[in-house]
């Protein structure tokens, strides 16, 4: 009978049941769901003494929860707006692609407003245009 065992990945990426495994992170599998391939980067850290047991993901809490851009904005907007302050937060924005090209984006469902990428300047344009519109 198979044991769980805890592993943990030293290097490279592979997916484990939809979730991704990165290098460093420890998780909890049976032997027979680490591929063979990735034995050369994966070490056995403990062995569980509860065979029934079933592998599980890391609990969201132990993991470091990076917030995004979005949601910090959003964050600060609401305290903004709870201390009865006018939010000075634009509702579009110009978000950098690559290669000197922008996008336009809204803020309130984070999806790109224009149809093809722009340069800067008239990124910049549209946004302004679009917040003079909404207020």
């Amino acid at each position: 009978m198979e044991r769980l065992c805890r592993w943990r990945k030293t290097a490279g990426v592979f997916n484990l049941d939809g979730r991704r495994i990165g290098p460093g992170e420890e998780f909890d599998a049976y032997p027979s769901q680490v591929p063979l391939a990735f034995r050369d980067t994966i070490q056995m850290v403990t062995e569980k003494k509860f065979p029934e047991a079933k592998a599980k993901a890391k609990p969201e809490s132990e993991s470091p929860v990076v917030p995004s851009l979005h949601e910090t904005v959003a964050e600060a907007k609401h305290e903004v707006q709870s201390d009865s302050v006018e939010a000075d937060v634009e509702r579009f924005y110009a978000v950098r692609r690559s290669g000197g090209w922008y996008d336009v984006r809204d803020f309130e469902t984070g999806k790109v407003v224009n149809q093809r990428a722009m340069r800067k300047p008239a990124a910049e344009q549209l946004a302004r245009e679009l917040n003079n519109g909404n207020t």
